[in-house]
């Protein structure tokens, strides 16, 4: 910050890096646009990068043994490599590499800077991978996706033969013909059947990015499993999947443990594929909770009213499926449902990649990942890290099952609680 006498003004830095500066009367401060070159020493700041993302480890890494690694010996190891490396890409894998000595999650180095990427519109659609003849079958069309939000939407059994005036086929490359077309109007011949006649049809959609395709293909997949689980259940169970350890995905779980478990006999809580986050303790909180009374109004069965509850509460069993793919704050949730005795595990065992974590920005705006705090399971202190939450049934998925919709997780939980329940 500098105050300039002449024309009386504060000249400072905003925190997006702006020049600024604001007369006396602390008026809005007024933005100043400018231009400057900067000579910047590779070699040098990134010798400065290494020295800044060893030392905040060497000084806030979570085990001071560094999990039995020798980590002044490993710097002396890639200091050099690292300084001298040619690329910012070549930076970022020695400082991996060298990461990779510890043996831990929940560390990396990313940046500076994003590389320009080419997007590619996303129709909502799955092809028969069998299909033999000319151009691409239609095997599914995703729910609320482009294809199905028009007037007459594409169906199973339509075939796809141009985009755009391209031809398409299990030879060429569908999505390098629907490159930067997100948000576009795009125009799709399809082959239809029409009262046992095959009609060739124009068709005009608008593609999709990848972030919203997955999205609507989350949707799908989870109203399968929970229908699944009505079915299986003759809808004594109700289904909640939890699709990230994050306040979006705890305000989705209040909010369907009122209207998925109303009436219900118990629930199946999935936490497969979730990355993690910081809700676990949240989530006990609505299922750990215990009744200390029975209310009874008149003409009315026993009960505890939900409006005196912080949160809302689910007091009958449960299960939860876990599976490899279970990361981190979700892995302390299975971890704690077993050491809490609230419910059984059901998958595959996860990872054992939980450590609390954080981040530094280096000299030249990359990010460095720091893990500070170790979680460790109450009672025998066995260290989370490298030491992933165990099912108490342990089931495999088998190669084909999710093309043909089946999840023998999901069933044997079901028949597991079923039998709790009877």
């Amino acid at each position: 910050m500098i105050w300039h006498k002449k024309n009386k003004r504060i000249y400072f830095i905003k925190k997006n890096g702006l020049l600024a500066s604001v007369n006396p009367e602390g008026k809005e401060p007024k933005t100043i646009k400018f231009k400057a070159n900067l000579r910047v020493a590779k070699f040098r700041e990134q010798r400065q990068k290494f020295n800044e993302a060893w030392r905040t480890l060497n000084e806030r890494f979570y085990d001071p043994e560094f999990h039995g690694a020798n980590w002044k010996t490993i710097y002396e190891k890639y200091k050099e490599a690292a300084a001298n490396a040619p690329s910012p890409r070549d930076f970022n894998d020695i400082v991996n590499m060298m990461l990779g000595e510890l043996n831990a999650s929940h560390l990396g180095i990313y940046g500076p800077g994003k590389s320009a990427q080419v997007v590619s519109g996303m129709l909502g659609l799955r092809f028969d991978a069998d299909y033999q003849g000319e151009g691409l079958k239609i095997k599914e069309v995703i729910p609320e996706g482009p294809c199905r939000r028009i007037k007459n939407p594409l169906r199973a059994g339509d075939i796809l033969t141009e985009i755009n005036g391209r031809v398409v086929g299990m030879n060429n490359n569908l999505y390098a013909q629907l490159e930067n077309q997100v948000g576009k109007s795009v125009v799709l011949r399809v082959l239809t059947n029409s009262g046992g006649q095959k009609i060739l049809r124009r068709v005009v959609v608008r593609p999709v990015n990848y972030r919203k395709f997955m999205d609507l293909e989350y949707d799908r997949w989870r109203e399968e499993k929970r229908n699944l689980t009505h079915k299986l259940s003759n809808n004594r169970l109700g289904y909640i999947h939890i699709r990230a350890m994050s306040n979006p995905s705890l305000e989705q779980f209040e909010m369907e443990l009122y209207a998925e478990g109303h009436g219900k006999d118990g629930l199946v809580i999935d936490v497969r594929n979730n990355g993690g986050g910081w809700i676990a303790d949240y989530l006990l909180n609505m299922l750990e909770i215990k009744d200390h009374a029975v209310t009874v109004p008149r003409d009315g069965g026993k009960g505890y009213p939900q409006t005196r509850r912080p949160l809302y509460a689910w007091t009958k069993p449960i299960i939860v499926l876990c599976n490899e793919y279970s990361f981190s704050n979700a892995e302390i949730f299975a971890h704690a449902i077993k050491t809490l005795k609230r419910g059984k595990v059901v998958g595959l065992p996860t990872g054992g990649l939980v450590i609390s974590t954080g981040s530094i920005r280096l000299i030249d705006g990359s990010r460095f990942r720091v893990p500070f705090r170790g979680w460790y399971v109450i009672g025998n202190m066995q260290n989370m890290e490298n030491h992933g939450a165990v099912p108490d049934i342990i089931v495999k998925d088998f190669p084909g099952d999710t093309a043909l919709h089946k999840d023998r997780q999901l069933e044997a939980a079901v028949r597991e609680l079923l039998k709790e329940l009877d």
